[in-house]
């Protein structure tokens, strides 16, 4: 993104952000920017505005473990602005895994921030970086966080080259593909280091270990309360929670994805020399 905006951003300021939000009929709001608290100062003025202005919505923040160590403050502040949670694109539970994806952090920080979350009662979407060059020791080793971290709302994205990133610069002659349909961040644009087939194996074994995460951490009886209560209270529509319990369904079995390299005649060789 940082690319594609060559590095420049524009600030709203609170009175703009206040106007735009009461026109906004939805209960839920989406912020995507992670660096939205970068400045702590114009975080709280956010969120004391909202706060004066009456407005409650159901905020989903995605922000940086960095930063919620540096100001955990904010999430005590933007609490009062009516519900909250948290997503974090982790990408790596290790330091290794974040250097590689440039991601400027550190495995403390996400545990360390994780942490505060859970002392503030505030829920937290983790999102994770799967690379096609893993080994079966690497998937194990994220299994094992997540179930430490308790991490059941984990979601696994899987490297993908996207032209006009710099990893295209790096990989486009490593791409097994040019169908760009396949270019969706759950299916494998690069060779993997286990056969295709074992790949998606351990794939959908993450969906279902985070599945089976949020059983042992809530329990079954717990878990369907409360997505009872969130339909109840209009948190979440039939439709939405249906689609999410249909993905964590789908995305569990191996032939969700490979269906398509089937389909499509797709294997794991790089096509070499390519430009877009």
């Amino acid at each position: 993104v940082w690319k594609f905006h060559e590095s420049t951003f524009r600030e709203k300021s609170a009175a703009r952000v206040v106007a735009e939000l009461a026109q906004i009929e939805a209960d839920n709001i989406f912020i995507t920017d992670d660096i939205f608290w970068l400045d702590r100062k114009r975080g709280e003025e956010l969120a004391a505005a909202i706060k004066e202005s009456g407005i409650r919505k159901y905020f989903t923040v995605q922000t940086r473990t960095d930063i919620i160590c540096k100001f955990p403050h904010l999430i005590e502040m933007w609490k009062d602005c009516g519900d909250l949670s948290i997503f974090l694109g982790l990408e790596s539970v290790t330091n290794e895994g974040l250097d590689a994806v440039n991601k400027s952090n550190t495995a403390d920080n996400n545990v360390r921030a994780i942490e505060i979350l859970k002392d503030l009662e505030v829920g937290f979407t983790p999102n994770f970086i799967v690379d096609p060059g893993w080994d079966r020791e690497d998937f194990a080793t994220l299994r094992a966080w997540i179930s430490e971290q308790g991490a059941y709302n984990s979601g696994f994205s899987v490297l993908t080259p996207l032209p006009g990133t710099d990893l295209w610069d790096e990989a486009k002659k490593s791409v097994t593909t040019h169908d760009w349909e396949m270019y969706d961040i759950i299916h494998t644009v690069l060779p993997t280091k286990l056969p295709l087939e074992e790949f998606y194996e351990e794939y959908s074994a993450l969906w279902r270990h985070a599945l089976d995460v949020r059983y042992r951490t809530r329990g079954k009886a717990r878990t369907y309360f409360q997505m009872g209560a969130a339909l109840a209270t209009g948190k979440v529509s039939l439709g939405a929670l249906r689609k999410g319990m249909n993905i964590a369904k789908v995305f569990s079995k191996p032939d969700t994805f490979l269906a398509a390299h089937r389909e499509r005649n797709i294997g794991t060789e790089p096509l070499g020399s390519v430009t877009v």
